[in-house]
């Protein structure tokens, strides 16, 4: 109860973003994501334990990157302790931006989906709090992907740090209509409670979401993308996917920071799902 209360008075105090420093060491490794092209209206916030790029067209996180260490996973910070810590994104609201709010999801038949889940901020209670902001969620399909195979995909993540002394990981939305005529969809079970363009004020749905893992000790990635549809009962592995493919769907570029040559290397074609 006391941890609960103390918890309860961090969260109405938070300030609302880490410094520029915690920025530049998660883009250490491969560099901050690019847009191609004319960007989208967007804020970039840095925070504890993620960075994001927050387009106002969507009200939704375009990428939100995390550097994940062994020691950032681990610790005493507990999302039962916080009650119900979701709310809008302080840096947001306090500059009139578009912003997503707690009513857009309310009765929507969507979650609201973490892009840096929280148990990847078990090391600090300030950095499990601001993982709730509506600035790192987007409308998922609930309990058959975003409490199913999405948060099995967090997990495998998770466990992959086991035998590496730091991940780079990547996550986002991607909107692409033809994605309901893939072959994939034919496979998958289309009723969902979340298949539609907008919820609330026009917070957009996306139709799938990608994640990408890189290990720089290991100069090896693996990439997934997988729709915003019920999959009970299939594998992650069944949706890698490579990075450049991402790229062409998202309009970003990735591993900005990283050599032409690396680049191709890792993102030109879908690497084999990682076993240990």
């Amino acid at each position: 109860m006391v941890r609960a209360i103390l918890l309860a008075a961090l969260l109405a105090v938070l300030p609302a973003a880490a410094g520029a420093a915690d920025c530049d060491a998660m883009f250490r490794d491969i560099g901050a994501p690019a847009y191609k092209g004319t960007p989208p209206p967007h804020e970039i916030l840095c925070r504890e334990g993620y960075v994001l790029s927050h387009n106002g067209d969507t009200k939704v996180p375009d990428w939100v990157l995390e550097l994940l260490t062994p020691d950032r996973i681990t610790g005493r910070a507990d999302r039962n302790a916080l009650g119900n810590p979701f709310k809008p994104d302080p840096d947001l609201a306090a500059g009139q931006k578009p912003h997503a709010v707690l009513k857009d999801y309310r009765k929507s038949g969507c979650d609201r989906g973490h892009m840096a889940p929280a148990a990847d901020m078990k090391w600090s209670d300030p950095a499990m709090i601001e993982s709730f902001f509506l600035s790192n969620m987007a409308p998922q399909e609930g309990p058959q992907f975003n409490r199913g195979i999405w948060a099995d995909l967090e997990d495998q993540t998770r466990r992959w740090i086991d035998e590496r002394d730091r991940l780079v990981v990547i996550s986002g939305p991607i909107y692409d209509d033809t994605a309901r005529d893939s072959d994939l969809a034919s496979r998958v079970k289309v009723s969902s409670h979340c298949q539609k363009e907008m919820i609330g004020d026009d917070v957009r749905v996306p139709t799938q979401f990608y994640k990408i893992v890189y290990s720089p000790t290991r100069n090896r990635v693996v990439a997934f993308v997988l729709p915003n549809r019920r999959l009970k009962g299939m594998d992650v592995a069944d949706f890698r996917a490579s990075v450049r493919g991402i790229e062409e769907l998202t309009g970003l570029d990735f591993f900005t920071k990283l050599s032409a040559r690396r680049q191709e290397t890792l993102e030109a074609r879908k690497k084999p799902m990682w076993r240990h």
